[in-house]
């Protein structure tokens, strides 16, 4: 009897640590460090990354900013800021502070993105990104424009 109380309780502590660990948000400057500093080839993103930053709007930029600043970053940590501000706006209608809504950073983040990358196929994604934020920016102000 004591071992199965043993395994039951052994069994709720774990899966509550997991859940716990599936529900708390991470500081916006945490989950961008840890999408820009991954050991992984390439670019990845984890879904609770995508969920935590699609919340963010221009606050994950920001975060961005301080994360990137001072450092020259390689063409894969450009594409993996570019991901970060792709997600941060993939629906700004969701993003609970308002101001962070309004793509003023990202707009920054992608100029000096693009003035520092040297890959042509990287400015042009970098081009896209930024029609893409653009135009997630004036859906979500026109939909909010309409609900009044």
């Amino acid at each position: 009897m004591d071992v199965k109380i043993r395994r039951v309780t052994i069994l709720v502590v774990i899966c509550w640590s997991f859940c716990a660990a599936q529900t708390v948000e991470s500081e916006p400057e945490t989950v961008v460090r840890a999408m820009l500093d991954s050991k992984m080839p390439g670019v990845w993103i984890e879904g609770n990354v995508d969920k935590q930053l699609s919340r963010m709007g221009d606050r994950g930029c920001v975060a961005l900013t301080k994360v990137i600043a001072g450092r020259k970053l390689s063409s894969v940590e450009m594409e993996r800021a570019l991901v970060v501000v792709h997600l941060s706006f993939g629906a700004p209608k969701i993003v609970s502070e308002k101001a962070d809504r309004e793509p003023k950073t990202a707009l920054f983040v992608l100029n000096w993105l693009e003035m520092a990358a040297t890959d042509p196929e990287l400015v042009t994604r970098i081009r896209e990104t930024r029609a893409y934020v653009q135009e997630q920016y004036r859906k979500a102000t026109q939909d909010q424009n309409t609900v009044r």
